[in-house]
């Protein structure tokens, strides 16, 4: 039996769309492939090299990923802005935490380092850490943040309280809403096309929602196409084909069922620690690497090694921290009052 079909749902996961843990998974490892210069150990395969080079394209999948994410679970919930605090409060939980630590382990680890005399490559002071705390970095510039990643998840805790106060213009029964306040997303894009501004990710973000509205039949086929092909031209316009690539391939397969594949479920369930924690720790083991002989295979499978190894220091990481506050962000009720 294939693996794979179109509109089928699979009856033991039918709260859970499978495409879209495999694509959480499949993004995380790809921006953690061209986060560890895959150009100095995979010289010999070029077409590797610029595959795995790509994977930074990988941020735009998680912007398009939350978009239909966040739009399908408060279509689920029955939102009304009266759950405004407990939608916030449950994000808030679920991933606040873990990020916090991963910062406080970059702390700890430069305090550690220099009680022990050992070179330092990056700067902590109060200041900057306290920073961190509510995304303030965001409106300090990029340089600021310890890890680079830093900056994707302040654009998405801005979309958590952006899509918290629209969302009943998007699902209002009065197209004009919907229409005007997609529209009015994608023409602020072109007004802030710089990639660290918030605006510039709402054409992700209008594609993931706009699949979702389709998905589960609130919008017909040619307003759904309609904003496909204008978000697409603008990501096209400011990010380039390559990012075009990504997208197009991350919203289609929101519409394809895939069975249960335990590899992809496994990344797409460690997807938020490998993300946070893949520069920490297997930033380590890569620049280790850099001064291996220029075999054909010694550095290659070096490379990949440092990968697995950084899965597996996220998995620990996931059940340490992550499953924690997503078994706590469940606890907190989206039923709407009566």
């Amino acid at each position: 039996m294939s693996i794979i079909s179109i509109f089928h749902r699979d009856e033991r996961f039918e709260n859970e769309i499978l495409s879209i843990q495999y694509l959480r998974g499949i993004a995380a490892l790809m921006v953690t492939f061209c986060h560890f210069l895959p150009e100095r150990f995979l010289p010999h395969f070029p077409f590797l090299v610029a595959f795995f080079e790509s994977g930074k394209m990988g941020v735009y999948s998680f912007f398009c990923i939350s978009g239909f994410v966040v739009t399908y679970s408060l279509l689920k919930a029955g939102y009304t802005i009266e759950l405004f605090i407990p939608f916030l409060k449950k994000r808030l939980i679920r991933i606040e935490p873990p990020y916090l630590f991963s910062v406080f382990m970059i702390v700890a680890n430069y305090w550690l380092r220099l009680y022990l005399g050992q070179p330092i490559h990056q700067e902590v002071t109060w200041q900057n850490v306290l920073t961190h705390v509510g995304y303030i970095n965001a409106f300090l510039g990029p340089n600021t943040w310890f890890q680079t990643i830093y900056w994707t998840l302040a654009i998405e805790f801005m979309f958590y309280l952006f899509i918290a106060v629209v969302f009943p213009l998007l699902v209002s029964r009065k197209s004009l809403h919907r229409v005007t306040l997609l529209c009015s997303m994608l023409l602020f894009s072109l007004f802030f096309p710089a990639k660290y501004h918030f605006p510039a990710a709402f054409p992700f973000f209008v594609l993931g929602m706009i699949s979702c509205l389709y998905f589960v039949k609130r919008v017909d086929f040619y307003e759904f196409l309609a904003f496909c092909v204008l978000s697409m031209i603008i990501v096209g316009m400011y990010h380039g084909l390559i990012a075009v690539a990504y997208t197009f391939v991350t919203f289609s397969l929101f519409f394809v069922r895939f069975k249960r594949i335990e590899v992809l479920y496994f990344l797409g369930s460690i997807s938020y620690s490998l993300y946070l924690t893949h520069l920490f720790f297997g930033g380590r083991f890569v620049t280790k690497g850099f001064d291996l002989p220029d075999a054909y295979f010694i550095k290659p499978l070096f490379f990949f090694g440092c990968v697995l190894v950084t899965i597996f220091f996220a998995w620990l990481y996931y059940l340490l921290i992550e499953k924690r506050c997503v078994e706590l962000s469940k606890r907190i009720s989206m039923v709407p009052k009566r």
